[in-house]
């Protein structure tokens, strides 16, 4: 029987994809229960979903769509990690470099990670090019911080890049 743990993950949709691959590893070791606003991310993997409260719009959205019974609660006194990043591991590598460096804190060793995502279901655009989204530019009130984007204007010239050779959808 594997240990139980705890990872409370980062509340951000980019966060979480650069996450599935370190939680996939700690799978292989730990019986796991994730905090996340996106389970849908995860829903291949054996894992237990736990939810829990933040002062953000979006995710608090999601995780009010899913069924009561996708939630779970974690037992007392399991052991907890959380996942996340800030400036000091940043300057010393990449984002899930600086993931890496917390699981294996608990002995989690990240061979090859595995960049894939769950079967979503038939796509909702079909297109005889490849789809590009493009993500416009926004700045949250949650956390304020204009340098998380890009410049307007070289989003709009990526976009018009890519109407060349992909089906953009903005």
């Amino acid at each position: 029987m594997k240990p139980s743990l705890l990872i409370r993950g980062q509340w951000g949709l980019g966060d979480n994809i650069f996450a599935r691959p370190i939680v996939r590893a700690c799978v292989a070791k730990y019986d796991v229960w994730l905090e996340t606003p996106w389970p849908e991310l995860f829903e291949d993997l054996p894992i237990r979903f736990v939810a829990a409260k933040r002062d953000l719009r979006t995710q608090m959205r999601n995780v009010a769509r899913q069924s009561p019974a996708r939630w779970s609660t974690p037992p007392n006194g399991i052991r907890e990690i959380r996942l996340g990043y800030g400036h000091a591991e940043l300057a010393r590598g990449s984002i899930v470099a600086a993931l890496e460096r917390q699981v294996a804190a608990i002995g989690v060793k990240l061979s090859a990670p595995c960049w894939d995502l769950p079967d979503m279901g038939a796509p909702l655009v079909l297109a005889d090019r490849p789809i590009a989204l493009v993500r416009p530019v926004t700045v949250r009130s949650e956390w304020r911080n204009e340098a998380r984007n890009p410049r307007p204007e070289y989003v709009a010239a990526i976009a018009r890049e890519l109407t060349a050779t992909h089906h953009a959808v903005v």
